[in-house]
């Protein structure tokens, strides 16, 4: 064979070679970036449009009178992000059920005082549910059967084991059945939905629900979003829940518009504290609400009054003395010989007590009165403030004598 041929035949099989290599690199990059795409933003499409804008005046001057509807007196607005936040077994569920029927029968809340102006308007709701069961269902909503309004739809969640399934099944609902009236969603709770405990994903699925929700506003509609979720695992009970105490606080406390709390009280099981970390319009209460948790006509939270948070939280457990021989010995004498002088065992746990006792401020008298205006008992307000019924019912008598004197108890 010539050697020019040979070399010419060569030289071709190279560049074919790189050719075909070249080629299978751009396809491995473009699957790859397909593939990324799909994992991180779920179904947000590509576009070469560019965003609506506007000027700073024709946003003020736009009318959002509707975002500013509260369907929750003070605590939720229609086409809010909000997150329903607890520890487990404290009664998240229970909550994101209320609210989701008392919207979609147009009903006020329980949960909420002074709504008595408040007018909502009933509108579709979708619950996602991924944590109760069937049994569950029946037990706390059974006996008020054949009563709910049937704008409330109860998603099981088991087949939806990621958050790209979530909005696509959210996406295809809202978009085919209600694309031009005010919606609500929940998802309870979100943790059941992530299976893959994936940041990225949880930023995706944000990121394609806010595109939905503009997609809403400019129609002028609303679509709420209400997501249980999680405390964090080291959150302590008898601390004052904050927003970095959520499951992942990052992502979810910057997406939400407002956030409820639902945590555990020193007054009993059937007690709840009701605290909005996160308010929408304004700065959040200074104080938090005590909610009573009600069985008939189905399972559900009424609003019993509003105090400090430190005066609802449970008590922090506190460790039991280490019993010995010679501290039983101890605590079977009645007196102490010290530099010779007797001293009654008593008289430090006395005095300790006396020290706890909660002193009557302007502000507690400010609750007292009004719990008392609202009905409550004198055990019961005592119960709920810490204090003790006689010293309630001093400062009773003083208010209905109009003589309010603002000044501790002398000890008993």
């Amino acid at each position: 064979m010539n050697k020019s041929l040979k070399k010419i035949i060569e030289r071709s099989a190279v560049q074919l070679i790189v050719y075909i290599g070249k080629k299978f690199v751009k396809q491995i990059e473009k699957w790859w970036c397909k593939k990324n795409v799909v994992q991180t933003n779920h179904i947000i499409k590509r576009s070469d449009k560019l965003a609506p804008s506007e000027t700073l005046n024709d946003a003020i001057n736009k009318d959002t009178s509707t975002q500013e509807i509260s369907l929750i007196h003070n605590m939720l607005y229609k086409g809010d992000t909000c997150l329903i936040v607890g520890a487990p077994n404290t009664g998240k569920s229970i909550l994101a059920m209320q609210i989701g029927l008392d919207i979609a029968g147009g009903k006020k809340s329980k949960i909420a005082p002074n709504n008595d102006n408040q007018v909502i308007k009933p509108q579709q709701v979708y619950y996602y549910d991924g944590e109760m069961r069937n049994s569950d269902i029946r037990k706390r909503f059974g006996e008020n059967m054949g009563k709910y309004p049937n704008t409330f739809i109860r998603i099981q969640g088991g087949e939806l084991d990621s958050l790209g399934k979530l909005y696509n099944d959210v996406h295809q609902r809202i978009t085919s059945e209600h694309p031009h009236e005010d919606c609500t969603v929940i998802f309870d709770n979100i943790a059941c939905f992530n299976r893959s405990k994936s940041t990225k994903d949880v930023n995706g699925f944000f990121l394609s629900i806010n595109t939905l929700k503009a997609k809403y506003e400019r129609q002028g509609c609303n679509l709420t979003v209400i997501i249980v979720i999680h405390t964090a695992k080291n959150y302590k009970k008898h601390k004052p829940l904050e927003l970095n105490d959520l499951s992942g606080s990052a992502e979810f406390s910057r997406f939400a518009n407002s956030a409820i709390a639902l945590t555990e009280s020193r007054f009993g099981n059937r007690k709840r504290v009701l605290k909005i970390l996160k308010y929408k319009f304004g700065s959040t209460p200074s104080e938090v609400s005590v909610c009573n948790i009600a069985s008939h006509p189905y399972l559900h939270l009424e609003y019993e009054c509003s105090i400090p948070e430190e005066a609802a939280l449970p008590t922090p457990k506190t460790a039991k003395p280490r019993i010995t021989k010679e501290s039983t010995l101890a605590n079977t004498e009645h007196i102490a010989v010290k530099d010779n002088q007797p001293v009654e065992n008593n008289a430090q746990p006395n005095s300790a007590k006396q020290d706890k006792r909660r002193k009557v401020t302007q502000e507690v008298l400010s609750q007292i009165k009004q719990l008392y205006n609202e009905g409550k008992t004198q055990q019961h307000i005592a119960d709920l403030l810490q204090l003790c019924r006689k010293t309630v019912n001093k400062y009773i008598k003083s208010i209905k004598q109009e003589t309010i004197i603002c000044e501790p108890l002398p000890a008993n």
